[in-house]
C-alpha cells in the first residue's frame, strides 16, 4: 500500500526507501481498465421514461426485452449515459 507523500519522509529510515515510496505515491493513476459496468434502475412507468429521455436526447434507441416475473412479464430497456455507461431500466 502506498505511503501518503506527506508521511514517506517521517516513515521510511534510509533515503533509498524514500525515493522509492515517493516514487510510487507520486506515480499517475493506472490507465482505466475495460469492462462491464451497468446501472439499474427500477422504474414505475417505463415508458414515461423512455420518452422522457428521448425529449432530452438522451443515448440511442433503447433496447428493449421483456422477461418472465412471478407474476407477469416484466418490461426492461437498456441505453447508453452520455459517457457509454449501460443504464438498465426495469419496469416497476
Amino acid at each position: 500500500m502506498p505511503i501518503p507523500l506527506h508521511h514517506a519522509a517521517i516513515c521510511a529510515r534510509d533515503l533509498d526507501a524514500t525515493k522509492a515510496r515517493l516514487a510510487e505515491a507520486t506515480s499517475p493513476a493506472p490507465e482505466p481498465m475495460i469492462g462491464f459496468f451497468l446501472l439499474s434502475f427500477s422504474v414505475g412507468d417505463l415508458d414515461g421514461v423512455l420518452a422522457r429521455l428521448a425529449e432530452l436526447g438522451f443515448g440511442r434507441e433503447p433496447r428493449r426485452i421483456e422477461v418472465p416475473g412471478p407474476v407477469a412479464p416484466v418490461a426492461m430497456a437498456t441505453v447508453r449515459d452520455p459517457d457509454g455507461v449501460l443504464v438498465e431500466l426495469i419496469g416497476a
